[in-house]
């Protein structure tokens, strides 16, 4: 595998496998990195799995790179979108990013199904101003002990109050793990993106 090919399954997982071999069809590889002329760079933060699936998605659909968070080059100077974990009114990893102010955009994994005033607290609490919400998935062998003991809480919070069988398909997740993940909630972000 040549070093640039290397260097692409690095960056975008899965690409390894849908991109020829430049020996074999003598062509450079070079995937395109404008979307409606707009360079973008996709980093993500991911602990089970769920924001490195929809960094990949959206890697594919905006013909973008993207990078965890502790593999983004220096002097990055394209716009950034950021994908990350809530865990209570904080999103995982974007503290991290470096060249923050490049951030136009945050894309938000979580359980829950969406809520405008839980979305508020998320924006001011991070500073955030353009942010997207999808669901993700539950993988309970990726968590800590204080994060299984957080989960315990709030479902038996939901088992008490039982508001809702969505909010049971929540709970169910929570105990005993689950995907509601799905490439088509990135819907609202590659509309907003294309229209910027």
């Amino acid at each position: 595998m040549s070093s640039e090919k290397s260097y692409l399954a690095h960056i975008v997982p899965g690409i390894a496998a849908v991109m020829a071999s430049p020996e074999d069809d003598n062509q450079k590889v070079h995937p395109p990195r404008r979307f409606l002329g707009i360079m973008v760079t996709i980093v993500y933060a991911s602990q089970g799995g769920s924001s490195g699936r929809y960094a990949g998605w959206l890697s594919e659909s905006l013909k973008a790179p993207c990078f965890p968070i502790g593999s983004v080059p220096d002097g990055i100077d394209d716009d950034i979108v950021f994908i990350g974990w809530r865990s209570g009114p904080a999103i995982v990893g974007l503290g991290d990013v470096p060249c923050r102010d490049r951030i136009i955009a945050v894309i938000c994994v979580g359980l829950e199904r969406y809520d405008e005033k839980a979305m508020d607290i998320l924006r001011r609490k991070n500073s955030v101003g353009d942010l997207f919400y999808v669901r993700g998935a539950m993988d309970r062998k990726c968590l800590r002990f204080g994060q299984k003991l957080l989960l315990g809480i709030v479902s038996i919070k939901i088992r008490l109050f039982d508001r809702s069988p969505e909010d049971r398909k929540v709970r169910e997740v929570m105990d005993h793990g689950g995907d509601l993940s799905s490439e088509d909630q990135l819907d609202p972000f590659v509309s907003w993106f294309g229209n910027r």
